[in-house]
């Protein structure tokens, strides 16, 4: 996410801590976190993935 958003890796990881304790992500970030999630998402529902 940090390098899809250009945003200093410590700096997401406080936006993700604190969006897991209840604050709004930037709208940036929430819609990278959405892409990471489905990325992953594809990757491991691809054939011969391993489970993880």
């Amino acid at each position: 996410m940090s390098q899809h958003t250009n945003i200093k890796l410590h700096t997401v990881a406080v936006m993700v801590i604190g969006w897991a304790l209840g604050q709004p992500l930037p709208e940036s970030v929430g819609q990278e976190l959405d892409a990471a999630v489905q990325r992953r998402s594809r990757r491991r529902d691809a054939p011969g993935a391993e489970a993880w």
